[in-house]
């Protein structure tokens, strides 16, 4: 909530109403997820014999990884589609998308340095391994939220002021 009031200051009344519905959507949809829980042991396999470890490590790395990466694709898209309408789901979404207006940051980048550090907090609650599969949520997140609040196509735009604009032409 005090998120949702500081956006609401900073960043407007179209922004507050949006991001309002987005955090209300949010839940709904994994709740969607929670109900449908596809069985990932008939989407994703490797071949064990080339990796050497047993049945119940293989079913185990499969779904971490897996989850990590459909996941994070999924979180991607969604947040750069908020963040294209000028809406976020809240909470620290609401933060990236001031500190990216404030300092003119890519979503990417606010997304790794605020995500980043709650998750390098936590490894001392849930331990390196999950930690390192979080960090790689988050790069595969920002990308993709690059991607689809970008359009994918450019990275930066330049404009060149000049009083000479048709000899720049």
């Amino acid at each position: 909530m005090l998120f949702l009031i500081i956006g609401l200051i900073f960043l407007g009344k179209e922004f507050f109403i949006k991001t309002l519905f987005g955090s209300i959507l949010l839940p709904l949809i994994i709740g969607l997820f929670e109900v449908l829980q596809l069985p990932s042991n008939y989407l994703f396999t490797i071949d064990k014999s080339v990796l050497n470890i047993t049945t119940t490590e293989m079913n185990y790395f499969s779904k971490i990884l897996l989850s990590v990466i459909l996941g994070s694709i999924l979180t991607g898209i969604g947040l750069g589609l908020c963040f294209r309408v000028n809406a976020t789901t809240g909470g620290m979404d609401i933060l990236q998308k001031i500190v990216a207006k404030v300092f003119h940051f890519p979503y990417s980048k606010t997304v790794y340095v605020t995500d980043g550090i709650v998750v390098l907090i936590s490894v001392f609650v849930f331990g390196i391994e999950k930690t390192m599969y979080s960090l790689i949520s988050i790069y595969l997140i920002g990308i993709f939220i690059d991607l689809v609040h970008m359009g994918g196509s450019s990275r930066r735009t330049a404009f060149i002021l000049s009083k000479k604009n048709e000899e720049i032409k």
